[in-house]
């Protein structure tokens, strides 16, 4: 993991250097180091990094656009991988509300969210 964090971070400097650091790619590109930073073991890391990358991608493309969704539905599970189980129950909720109005009940993310939400839940003592 460390190898990819470290690989992407490489892309993500030449693409803010050669493209808009707002660029779609750019973002999908911050958003993967995150979520890789995340996954080698620096929780924190990944949420400081997606809480940015939610701000910037929640006044570029809106609260509701599904890439948008996504960055919130991974901050939550970084979140309470980083000791905050009550964060990521909050952060999920708010990403369930979305994802229902906007990709509906049966959509692959709602459900994944409805399992996380469960999950965290448990963990967070909110049964």
């Amino acid at each position: 993991m460390a190898g990819a964090v470290g690989e992407l971070e490489e892309v993500l400097a030449s693409q803010r250097r050669g493209l808009s650091p707002k660029d779609p790619d750019t973002m999908a590109t911050w958003h993967s180091l995150a979520y890789f930073r995340g996954l080698a073991g620096d929780a924190a890391g990944a949420v400081a990094e997606l809480e940015k990358l939610l701000t910037e991608r929640n006044v570029l493309l809106g609260p509701k656009n599904p890439v948008t969704l996504t960055t919130q539905h991974s901050l939550a599970f970084f979140r309470g991988q980083a000791g905050d189980a009550a964060g990521a129950v909050r952060e999920l909720e708010a990403t369930l509300a979305s994802q229902l109005q906007v990709l509906g009940p049966e959509h692959p993310d709602t459900r994944t969210t409805r399992h996380d939400l469960a999950y965290w839940q448990r963990l967070a003592n909110d049964l």
